[in-house]
């Protein structure tokens, strides 16, 4: 494998070539890996490239099937499964917000005083 120079540490030309997120070990203990990654990664997209609507909050618009492509390792019936609990849990907000009535694209932002109060609920500091 050849090593690329990014400064003054080496990195594989293998990791350089591929978008990589953080998932918090908080999340991980509260949730599980599977659902931490996903919620990790939308909150990555958000901070990427949300946008911002009238409501105040940052969305952004993504299929299950584009974060599969993604999340190769996750099948889409398991994304769209994390993203129900995660819905239902109050967590993950979606809507609608395209111009076209055919457009069924979902919009996703995270309700992060939820989340906060989930975390610190079961002994979070």
């Amino acid at each position: 494998m050849s090593k690329v120079i990014f400064g003054q540490e080496e990195k594989y030309s293998l990791i350089k070539d591929h978008h990589c997120f953080y998932v918090y070990p908080r999340i991980i203990e509260r949730f599980g890996v599977n659902t931490a990654v996903v919620l990790c990664y939308l909150h990555q997209l958000i901070e990427e490239c949300g946008e911002s609507c009238e409501d105040g909050y940052e969305w952004v618009r993504i299929s299950v099937g584009e974060i599969g492509k993604f999340l190769c390792f996750l099948s889409k019936s398991t994304i769209s499964k994390i993203i129900s609990d995660l819905r239902n849990d109050g967590i993950v907000v979606t809507e609608n917000k395209n111009e076209s009535p055919y457009d069924r694209t979902n919009w996703y932002r995270i309700n992060y005083e939820r989340l906060d109060s989930l975390l610190l609920e079961d002994g979070g500091e």
